[in-house]
């Protein structure tokens, strides 16, 4: 009784403040160790997220290095088939041009020209080494012919020869012709193939008693010369040209 009655003073009041201290330190440690706890379960949770995001990480990069690794197959695929596209194209490309001519061309030529008897040989070449001329046909024109061109006769004294087809490289001799007793020559050659049509001038000089030539053969529809032929010690015009 007394000790009941001895709380009823100052030392009551000390004995209060000590429990309801004591009762502050215990709640407030309980609620440190919920917070800690949730802290925790939140960090548990978050390391969770983070590994799953790591692992969606590893498999979006796995996925990027396989799209990466299929697109540059399929590149190589698209560059071989380009390449194979070309090779496709340039076979087409030559078909035609063994069907149709390629780069051939005729060159007609006078050669072995006799100074004392003015004649020689007639030759016509194929100009290309690889693709053979089909269905030639060659005019040609002595540009100092007066024979009229008529109704009846448009062609008057012009040479026609009918080839057909040259091989490529190849050469073939059409006759013996003669100059007259003339010193200088000059023919215009019109020829038609299966591929295109050609011109030619062909002029022939007698210089020191010996023939000289020169030729130049173009496309009809072209200015610069396929090939052109000028013999040493021909003769040339003021500019160092020949006179066409």
């Amino acid at each position: 009784m007394a000790f009941i009655q001895s709380l009823w003073g100052p030392n009551g009041l000390i004995l209060l403040g000590a429990i309801i201290s004591a009762i502050g330190v215990l709640w407030s440690s309980n609620i440190q160790t919920s917070v800690n706890e949730q802290l925790t379960e939140k960090t548990r949770q978050i390391s969770e997220k983070n590994e799953t995001i790591s692992s969606v990480t590893n498999e979006l990069h796995d996925k990027s290095n396989q799209l990466i690794q299929a697109s540059q197959k399929l590149n190589e695929k698209n560059d071989q088939l380009i390449e194979k596209s070309e090779v496709i194209e340039n076979l087409n490309e030559e078909i035609i041009a063994f069907s149709t001519g390629g780069d051939s061309f005729p060159i007609v030529e006078f050669t072995s020209l006799d100074p004392i008897k003015n004649g020689g040989q007639l030759m016509i070449t194929n100009g290309s080494n690889r693709y053979p001329i089909f269905d030639l046909s060659v005019r040609i024109v002595d540009l100092a012919s007066k024979k009229p061109r008529t109704i009846e006769n448009p062609l008057a004294d012009d040479h026609i020869l009918n080839i057909g087809t040259i091989s490529a490289s190849t050469s073939y001799m059409q006759g013996y012709v003669t100059l007259g007793g003339n010193v200088e020559k000059s023919f215009t050659v019109q020829s038609n193939s299966r591929h295109g049509h050609f011109i030619q001038s062909v002029r022939l000089r007698k210089v020191a008693g010996q023939w000289k030539s020169a030729t130049k053969v173009s496309r009809m529809t072209g200015n610069s010369p396929l090939y052109t032929k000028v013999d040493e010690g021909f003769p040339l015009n003021s500019d160092g040209e020949v006179s066409w």
